[in-house]
C-alpha cells in the first residue's frame, strides 16, 4: 500500500512538471541571486546587458 502511494507521488511529480512550459531561446531569465564560492552573492541582473 506505502509503495502505490509513492508511485502516485512520483508520477503525479511527473506529470505536473511536464504542465510547466519550457523555456524558448531568447527567453527572458527570472531573476535570482546565488552565493559564488568567494562567499559573495551575485544576481542574474547583474549580468544582464540591460
Amino acid at each position: 500500500m506505502r509503495f502505490m502511494k509513492i508511485l502516485k507521488f512520483i508520477l503525479g511529480l511527473g506529470f505536473s512538471a511536464s504542465l510547466v512550459a519550457a523555456p524558448e531561446v531568447g527567453d527572458v531569465a527570472p531573476d535570482f541571486s546565488l552565493q559564488g564560492s568567494d562567499g559573495k552573492t551575485y544576481s542574474i541582473a547583474q549580468f544582464s546587458e540591460g
